[in-house]
């Protein structure tokens, strides 16, 4: 029986006003490019992103990164050092065992959430049940995927993908 997942988000830690992440996803690992922008006051807290992903980079102006361990596992979130609208440019990688099951969104809540996933396979279009516009990427070729998809806040985001329609005017 699995256990629970623990809860992240801790008691006072706020909405981002925007992230932009990148996706590259290839040989079953999600590597990604984030940058966030909030509107903070000294000491607030915003979850960057759960387990599974894993820091790889971190820069920001005015914001400093911070781990939270719970169950063995580590969540990182970025502190206000000072007041105003900043922002901060991470990275981050995370295993994907199995396309079928999705891609869930680890990062935090934010305003404003969009995402760029380029895939290493041909052949498959994203979907999300809190996507309110989904743009297949223009000129991949025939190896690879790719859409953007700007999601609505809140809700658990999970990106879905599906074996592409065929074309059956075409």
């Amino acid at each position: 029986q699995a256990k629970p997942a623990p809860a992240w988000t801790p008691d006072g830690a706020k909405t981002a006003q925007a992230m932009v992440q990148t996706w590259s996803i290839r040989e079953d690992r999600l590597f990604a490019g984030l940058d966030l922008t909030v509107r903070a006051a000294v000491g607030d807290s915003f979850l960057l992103f759960k387990p599974p992903a894993v820091l790889t980079d971190f820069k920001g102006d005015g914001l400093r990164i911070s781990k939270v361990e719970r169950d063995g596992q580590t969540a990182y979130y970025v502190v206000a050092e000072r007041e105003g609208t900043l922002t901060a440019r991470a990275k981050f990688e995370m295993p994907v065992p199995d396309l079928a099951q999705g891609l869930p969104l680890t990062t935090g809540p934010a305003a404003m959430q969009r995402i760029t996933v380029d895939l290493d396979q041909a052949g498959w279009e994203f979907a999300s049940p809190t996507a309110v516009l989904v743009l297949p990427a223009p000129g991949l070729g025939e190896s690879r995927s790719g859409a953007t998809l700007i999601l609505a806040p809140g809700g658990a985001p999970v990106i879905r993908l599906q074996p592409r329609r065929r074309d059956v005017g075409a």
